[in-house]
């Protein structure tokens, strides 16, 4: 199965922990000391056919705390898009994450 995966690994390069079965495109992840942020496109549409951002929160041993959709259109929107592009920060201070992200279509906008 194609896809991108999420592994832990030890200071000898040995794997400690396996995959979390979350499914991104061109994931990026954040370390905030304790757990990962892990923030991406989902290689899967939703049920309207729309491909949602995805943030996963994730324990030093892979297992998933956390999982929120960002939609980035609604349903049955003609300017169907994806986005690219993206990143993900963890802000000490603030005891939170920021994520960020490029939109761009991938259909044409009819005007008739």
């Amino acid at each position: 199965m194609p896809g991108n995966f999420f592994i832990s690994l030890n200071q000898d390069g040995e794997v400690t922990e396996r995959n979390t079965g979350l499914q991104l495109t061109v994931p990026k992840v954040a370390w905030t000391g304790e757990d990962y942020g892990l923030f991406g496109m989902q290689q899967q549409p939703s049920l309207d056919g729309a491909y949602p951002l995805l943030f996963a929160k994730i324990d030093a041993t892979g297992a998933l705390i956390q999982r929120s959709e960002i939609i980035v259109f609604g349903n049955n929107d003609p300017r169907r898009s994806q986005a690219g592009h993206s990143d993900i920060a963890w802000n000490e201070q603030r005891n939170e994450f920021a994520t960020v992200w490029s939109r761009y279509s991938t259909g044409i906008i009819s005007s008739s």
